[in-house]
């Protein structure tokens, strides 16, 4: 699949590649957007994706596994504006509500779609607890027959602290990290990758020059010891660094020292690049 400059896809190239589909005797069954990009934050255009999925009979699903709560904030539900009219939605409670590892869920349009998909009719060795919907037999909704009550550990620190709480970091996360791209554009040699359309709080960067100076420079950050971050890969730029702000202990105090450490990396790095 095409993507876009900004990363996200590429609708028309989408609408192409289903009519190739439908041309050479296949049958697309889905789509799948995404609402935020774990690489780079960015996020699919959903409202027109999802059109696509209506005009051409294809199941439209949205992997909103890093960025689906983002849409308990008022920019969140700007941004992701369109992913209520997804047939599926995956989230995880584990990544943009600070939760333990382990707290996915996958959200559905039509329930009964979900049951004919996986429910065993007839089977005598599983009782049927009867056709009533309201009454949700787990063994008819997934593969696995049963289910852990992983979504306790999603309810009671909503319940605890109320769901403003998590719209309140959520929205401490976005402010930072819109800071900590601002900051970096300042810094000689830096080059940040485009954030002009909607982002979640992942911020990419690069030094300019070859690939193994922006290795360097992920390395030598992290030596510092105060903060870590990773080096990826994107289509069009090539090895960045990439900085996600999701955590809650993540403040002011942490984007300085981040900065710091940055600044200082550079001017090692250009001491080597001297030497060389």
């Amino acid at each position: 699949m095409r993507t876009r400059p900004d990363d996200t896809i590429d609708v028309d190239d989408l609408r192409r590649r289903i009519e190739d589909d439908r041309r050479a005797g296949l049958v697309p069954g889905c789509a799948v957007a995404t609402a935020g990009t774990t690489n780079s934050g960015a996020i699919d255009d959903l409202p027109s994706i999802v059109r696509l999925c209506r005009e051409q009979g294809v199941w439209a699903h949205v992997d909103g596994c890093f960025g689906g709560f983002f849409r308990i904030t008022r920019r969140g539900r700007e941004m992701l504006a369109g992913i209520e009219e997804a047939d599926s939605v995956s989230v995880d409670a584990h990544k943009s509500l600070f939760l333990p590892h382990g707290t996915s869920a996958l959200l559905v349009r039509d329930q009964a779609t979900l049951r004919r998909a996986f429910e065993v009719p007839g089977a005598e060795y599983i009782p049927e607890l009867g056709q009533d919907d309201a009454r949700v037999d787990l063994c008819d909704y997934g593969p696995e027959l049963t289910r852990e009550i992983r979504g306790l550990g999603a309810w009671l620190p909503i319940k605890l602290h109320g769901i403003r709480a998590f719209e309140a970091e959520l929205d401490a996360v976005l402010d930072l990290a819109d800071e900590l791209a601002e900051r970096l554009r300042a810094i000689g040699d830096v080059q940040v990758m485009p954030r002009d359309t909607p982002h979640l709080p992942v911020v990419n960067f690069r030094l300019d020059g070859a690939d193994v100076w922006t290795e360097r420079l992920c390395e030598l950050v992290c030596s510092r010891g105060h903060v870590h971050v990773s080096t990826s890969r994107l289509p069009d730029a090539g090895t960045v660094v990439r900085a996600c702000v999701l955590q809650p202990q993540t403040d002011r105090a942490v984007i300085d020292r981040f900065l710091a450490d940055v600044t200082w990396s550079i001017d090692r790095i250009n001491e080597e690049r001297g030497r060389t």
